[in-house]
């Protein structure tokens, strides 16, 4: 009587074909499973990404508009104090409207605290010229002065905007 021997190879192949499907469906599940996290980083990158632009565009139009108010800041000043250095006119009371009005509004929004400091020293001297207790010629060197500092703070915000601060 002969008995049956078992072949090795049918056994390897029973174990390949049972093996097989588990071993593509894991691997399809592994794919699907990097592809999902590749998306999720892909997304998160060029979310913080965009999040850096918009960062970016927003501190360069401040810079902008702090820069437009410095330079309106210094044309103002240059009205103040050019002309006949004694003789208050109506329109040298229309400049200094304007500069009190950038005073109390725009400025305060975008000055940073030595251009603040500058800013309350000319506007006070605006008042002692008014007075009578300051002449034209203190009124041009306190200007020239917030006019420098206004120059230099336009110039640091710039370069911060420029490293990326």
């Amino acid at each position: 009587m002969k008995t049956k021997e078992k072949d090795p190879y049918s056994l390897a192949k029973l174990i390949i074909d049972a093996f097989g499907p588990i071993l593509t469906f894991a691997g399809i599940i592994i794919g699907i499973s990097n592809f999902n996290s590749e998306q999720k980083e892909s997304a998160e990158k060029e979310r913080k990404t965009q999040t850096y632009l918009d960062a970016m565009e927003f501190k360069r139009k401040n810079w902008e508009k702090q820069h437009e108010i410095y330079i309106q800041i210094a044309e103002i000043i240059g009205k103040i104090t050019n002309g006949n250095s004694e003789v208050q006119t109506k329109e040298k009371d229309k400049f200094i409207e304007e500069f009190q009005q950038l005073y109390y509004g725009k400025a305060a929004f975008v000055e940073d605290d030595t251009v603040a400091a500058n800013m309350r020293k000319f506007h006070d001297a605006l008042e002692d010229y008014r007075d009578g207790f300051r002449t034209q010629n203190d009124l041009k060197s306190i200007g020239f002065e917030l006019i420098a500092v206004c120059k230099a703070s336009s110039k640091s915000s710039w370069n911060q905007l420029n490293k990326g601060q």
